[in-house]
């Protein structure tokens, strides 16, 4: 679930991948290790697979994941052996595809295929037990519409055209058009107030408000704050509070911007959510870019209309 929802390529790209294409580098000179995931292109007019590859950059909690996941594909084929000449796919099957062994695609008899990987996604949902909350029924997913998603609020934080053709690697301009056509951003000023009536409408917020600090998740460890630093034309940011606290650890997202569409964040009910909202307002008044930070102003207008209301 993970791959589709950080880069939102499509089911074939995901079946394509092998363990080698996933590496893991030490800083040097520090404590930090930084992942990185080719993920193979697919090219209409390109009849080889795995010709050409987007890298792209895992985050640590995705990266650990595959890292598992690799580790686990280890042990199988120790405990199991491997169908010689067969690939080392991240996503195995258990058993090999008898139409490929020993064709001209028998390297790739151990790759799960893109329907097996659409099946394994619903399946992770279904365990989850995701409810839609238009429905009120169990959530209807595949690969195309996390694929949409991601692409749509790529939209939503002002990519260009060009930069999202490259992070949905479609091949011209025209493809990409309809997220533009259709995007969900149609307030072309969405000021404080207006974001606080329709935030609870837009649903974007993530994660759990908190009465206090000592109730969220990693409560007790103050490296897990996240802080406000006030922004003063012609002044460095002064230190101003803190927003709420992650339940998670380091990411490579700019926070507090980030973190309120992110469901590891826990908003304090008095944190100064409405001065950071006013701020993020002002700044896409400044910048005179419509849409620019849209679904960050409609989730910090939920946590406000939350928080001024009693919580959620």
């Amino acid at each position: 679930m993970w791959l589709p929802l950080t880069f939102g390529s499509n089911p074939l790209a995901f079946a394509l991948l092998r363990e080698q294409d996933f590496q893991s580098i030490k800083e040097t000179g520090a404590d930090r290790i930084h992942h990185l995931l080719r993920i193979p292109r697919i090219k209409k007019r390109n009849p080889f697979f795995r010709a050409a590859f987007h890298t792209k950059r895992p985050d640590h909690v995705i990266g650990g994941h595959i890292a598992a996941l690799i580790k686990e594909n280890v042990e199988f084929r120790r405990e199991n052996g491997w169908p010689e000449g067969c690939a080392f796919p991240l996503f195995r099957r258990a058993e090999p595809q008898p139409a490929l062994i020993n064709g001209p695609m028998h390297e790739f008899a151990m790759h799960r295929s893109p329907e097996d990987i659409t099946d394994t996604l619903k399946a992770a949902v279904a365990k989850l037990g995701v409810i839609s909350h238009r429905t009120g029924k169990p959530i209807n997913v595949n690969t195309m519409r996390f694929r949409r998603t991601f692409a749509t609020r790529a939209v939503e934080e002002n990519v260009s055209p060009a930069e999202l053709a490259a992070m949905i690697d479609h091949t011209d301009l025209q493809n990409v058009q309809v997220y533009f056509e259709t995007r969900s951003s149609i307030v072309d000023r969405l000021d404080a107030a207006m974001a606080v009536k329709l935030g609870p409408l837009a649903d974007a917020f993530m994660g759990k408000i908190v009465a206090t600090e000592a109730e969220a998740e990693n409560g007790s460890d103050p490296s897990k704050r996240i802080p406000w630093f006030r922004r003063v034309a012609g002044r460095l940011p002064e230190r101003a509070g803190n927003l709420g606290t992650c339940a998670s650890g380091p990411c490579s997202q700019f926070a507090p911007i980030s973190c309120y569409t992110c469901r590891k964040f826990q908003p304090w009910k008095d944190g100064p959510h409405r001065e950071i909202l006013q701020w993020l307002c002002d700044e896409r008044e400044r910048k005179q870019i419509v849409g620019v930070h849209d679904a960050t102003i409609l989730a910090i207008g939920e946590v406000v209309a939350a928080c001024e209301a009693g919580g959620r």
